[in-house]
């Protein structure tokens, strides 16, 4: 069963995997990401129809995420104590 969805954008470098937001009959829209090497059948079979309909519903390009900026904190110490 393949689900009406929006916003499809692909989520891997390979264009394997498709992050997009479903209408599910019980749940409503709730994000989800169709992989067309995943074991779960529904998932791949979501997968193929997005694809199948990139025509009418494109299918946004993969980007990359952001890497950490210099300034940054690498761990959160405020607001603790020492206890020795």
């Amino acid at each position: 069963m393949s689900y009406s969805y929006k916003n499809p954008v692909y989520a891997t470098i390979d264009n394997q995997s498709i992050n997009c937001i479903i209408d599910h009959p019980v749940y409503g829209e709730i994000p989800y990401t169709a992989a067309s090497h995943d074991v779960e059948p529904s998932c791949v079979e979501q997968y193929n129809y997005i694809i199948a309909n990139q025509a009418t519903i494109p299918i946004g390009p993969y980007v990359p995420p952001t890497p950490p900026t210099s300034n940054v904190a690498t761990s959160n110490t405020a607001g603790t104590t020492k206890i020795s």
